[in-house]
């Protein structure tokens, strides 16, 4: 995170609703003169690190019998690995739709 307003906004869709609710929240910050970035979950590590930023606004929408979209998948699996550390995302303040 850099600027002040500078945050980040994840979303894991199937069918395109949740991603377009991201949009949305991203369109409308930018109107406030926020500078939220938007990625998809499992963008993780590729184009930013959760554990790293101060917000995030997590827009996910569940598919079948509440498993995760794909483009979460491997998100989520990250996050329940045992070995991951128990305060990973102790410093994390989110909103999760």
């Amino acid at each position: 995170m850099g600027a002040k307003g500078d945050f980040v906004i994840l979303y894991g869709s199937h069918t395109g609703q949740a991603e377009s609710i991201a949009k949305l929240i991203k369109e409308r910050s930018e109107i406030l003169g926020l500078q939220p970035r938007l990625y998809t979950l499992d963008e993780n590590e590729k184009q930013f690190h959760l554990e790293k930023e101060p917000f995030a606004v997590i827009v996910v929408s569940s598919t079948g019998d509440g498993d995760a979209p794909e483009n979460a998948a491997r998100f989520v699996r990250r996050i329940m690995r045992k070995s991951l550390e128990r305060n990973f995302l102790e410093g994390l303040d989110y909103a999760l739709l």
